[in-house]
């Protein structure tokens, strides 16, 4: 019984650690960094994994801006650079040969081989904060924005 639950366990581990990349700082399979250019401006990046939309980067690179903006008292914001820094990884995947044997004869087949690609999604933005919102340029209200993607991903 130990063992089927520690097995669980594991394929459980396995599976969690293969989704999209969560929000969280940069680490081992991606996440947010920033760094602050002035008192209000900062270069936001979110770099995803494999398993990363280009939207859900989109999103918490918009969400860590307005986290950053909103934490320094500027409740506005407004993207004077946008990159897209995603990143295309390409693999061999091995061929793999099986032999079967049988009455004096042995038949051999081939599978695996090709090339896999993956995308890994990242967006890079500067941005600055804004204290009261301008009249004739589009800001976006941090507030807003956090509200917003947090209660599209579920993220408290």
């Amino acid at each position: 019984m130990k063992r089927i639950k520690l097995l669980s366990l594991l394929v459980t581990s396995i599976i969690v650690t293969s989704c999209a990349t969560g929000y969280k700082p940069e680490g081992f399979g991606g996440g947010f960094s920033e760094f602050k250019m002035a008192d209000n401006i900062w270069q936001v990046d979110f770099r995803g994994n494999g398993y990363t939309s280009k939207q859900r980067a989109r999103d918490f690179a918009m969400l860590r801006a307005a986290e950053l903006t909103t934490m320094a008292g500027y409740p506005y914001f407004v993207i004077a650079d946008s990159a897209d820094t995603s990143t295309i990884q390409m693999y061999s995947n091995p061929v793999v040969a099986n032999t079967n044997y049988g009455m004096g004869n042995a038949t051999t087949t081939f599978s695996g081989g090709g090339i896999s690609t993956i995308n890994k999604p990242a967006v890079g933005n500067v941005v600055i904060g804004i204290a009261n919102k301008p009249a004739n340029t589009f800001a976006f209200e941090g507030k807003t924005i956090i509200q917003s993607i947090k209660a599209k991903y579920k993220l408290q």
